[in-house]
């Protein structure tokens, strides 16, 4: 039952995130700087712990990685349009699609919390632990492309589907829970690798190339700082 308040606590981070666009505006170095973090966590949280794991269990972790990295891509790609941080770039309008498209990244998190505990309660936590960590531009995403969308008139229908989004990992967590009685170690396996490929997609795809736009040695350093964190978590 771990899994499920590991997923409703990363729901919550993802539902405090959604609002701050709501009551606030970002500095776009700020984000940057959190970007740049999450980037270097996520990154190694794959290489460095759900891999091996995943490798451990089966030869079939390869396939889960590839169908991790494919559904977040296609995800992105065809579903959402995501909003730059840059203050002078437009932001694409979206519609229900992208909400759906949300919805189902959401969904996908909680059924990698899951099937980390479905290993061990540490590499659970570790996985928890990364999708904290990008619930946080998640949740500022979501809104700021709600706000974009057809739905800007109301803030709070907006805060609304961010609810909806964030209750999202709570479920996936519960849908995996449901079917533990029938999961072997080759389905675990792939499922850890789905959500290594997510968290590969999200940080070299969707957060690094931001922090490639920006020469700041300080950005560099906060990258090494979400690498180093890892690394030292993982082997201290």
């Amino acid at each position: 039952m771990y899994e499920i308040l590991y997923a409703l606590a990363a729901a919550l981070a993802a539902l405090i995130a959604s609002a701050i666009p709501l009551r606030f505006n970002i500095a776009a170095k700020n984000l940057t700087y959190l970007l740049a973090v999450s980037a270097g966590i996520l990154i190694s949280i794959a290489f460095v712990d759900v891999l091996p794991e995943a490798f451990a269990l089966s030869g079939y972790a390869g396939l889960g990685l590839l169908a991790g990295f494919l559904i977040i891509y296609l995800t992105e790609q065809f579903v959402i349009a995501e909003p730059s941080i840059e203050a002078d770039c437009k932001i694409h309008k979206v519609s229900m699609t992208a909400f759906i498209g949300l919805l189902f990244h959401s969904f996908i998190d909680g059924i990698a919390i899951s099937a980390g505990f479905g290993v061990s309660a540490a590499l659970g936590t570790i996985i928890t632990f990364a999708v904290l960590i990008h619930a946080i531009p998640d949740g500022i995403s979501a809104s700021s492309l709600l706000l974009a969308s057809k739905y800007s008139g109301s803030k709070k229908k907006i805060f609304s589907l961010a609810s909806l989004i964030a209750l999202a990992k709570p479920f996936g967590a519960i849908t995996m829970l449901f079917l533990s009685g029938i999961i072997d170690k080759s389905f675990l396996s792939i499922m850890l690798g789905v959500s290594a490929g997510s968290f590969i997609y999200i940080s070299a795809a969707g957060l690094l190339p931001h922090i490639h736009k920006e020469k700041d040695l300080k950005i560099f350093l906060a990258f090494l700082l979400g690498v180093s964190l890892v690394l030292l978590s993982s082997f201290v």
